[in-house]
């Protein structure tokens, strides 16, 4: 796609104030709470929380994992939903599985690929990682979605190295839509599915990882580099927000500066 195409399809997605859109609920030792507040539409999803993590990119960092559960723990969501990038080798594949067993959620948990879980596939079939995730209580959603009291969950496929497809969400629920990559629906979502889609939940840029002060991340593996790394976005014609989270884990080098690890607790009001 044209770099003109692009810019046009961003046009529309405006930043959100990072003040006075997020605060931190509590900060750990390793990672922070970042919480958002939406309109619960229907009267008995009101007080309802969906906690979202994201690239965890396991490799055996037990003092982060040790916090994450007892984080999740206090924080009791209701859905959680885990956002793609499980691990960066399949020596690893068992003890990741092992930490999203251990997570929690009253009445569901959620999942959707990643470009590092797809990348791998010679590693571990989609099948084997597919049941791994069944075995965890993980649903996972391959374009795919359904409803549950007013809630409405959708993942799409990983937008590099799948086939991301966005439907219409059901008129008169809280939609919410999992996307590794936040280019996915910036490129890819009609009108109509903005349109009913309260929110679009997306990791995959680390929030940059390693971030300068005053200009922030240095590189984000996003077509629209800068636009997108991190934070509450909202779609100026449709309506549609998303949250673009700088996820758990690290990929290429080691480190964070500047950007700590994060879960994103959004809680229906």
């Amino acid at each position: 796609m044209k770099n003109k195409h692009r810019s046009v399809a961003a046009a529309p997605w405006q930043r959100l104030s990072s003040y006075a859109s997020r605060k931190l609920r509590m900060a750990g030792r390793f990672l922070d709470v970042v919480e958002y507040s939406f309109p619960a539409v229907l009267p008995q999803n009101a007080g309802v929380r969906i906690l979202f993590l994201s690239d965890l990119h396991w490799a055996g960092h037990t003092g982060l994992v040790e916090e994450l559960r007892e984080q999740v723990c206090s924080l009791d969501p209701d859905w959680l939903i885990y956002g793609g990038d499980l691990c960066l080798y399949a020596c690893h594949l068992d003890s990741a599985f092992s930490v999203l067993d251990s997570l929690e959620a009253k009445r569901g948990k959620i999942a959707v690929y990643g470009n590092w879980d797809k990348r791998r596939r010679r590693w571990f079939p989609f099948r084997q990682l597919a049941g791994y995730y069944k075995d965890a209580g993980f649903k996972l959603l391959v374009n795919e979605g359904f409803e549950d009291d007013g809630l409405y969950f959708y993942g799409a496929d990983d937008f590099k190295l799948g086939h991301p497809v966005f439907p219409r969400p059901p008129e008169g629920c809280f939609s919410c839509l999992i996307s590794h990559n936040p280019d996915a629906p910036v490129l890819l979502a009609p009108n109509e599915t903005l349109s009913r889609t309260k929110l679009f939940l997306c990791g995959h840029t680390h929030g940059g990882q390693v971030c300068l002060p005053y200009f922030g991340a240095i590189k984000t593996s996003s077509l629209f580099w800068k636009k997108f790394e991190y934070g509450r976005f909202r779609h100026s014609v449709c309506g549609a927000e998303m949250i673009v989270s700088s996820g758990l884990g690290t990929s290429v080098c080691p480190f964070r500066l500047f950007r700590r690890p994060e879960l994103v607790l959004v809680n229906l009001v």
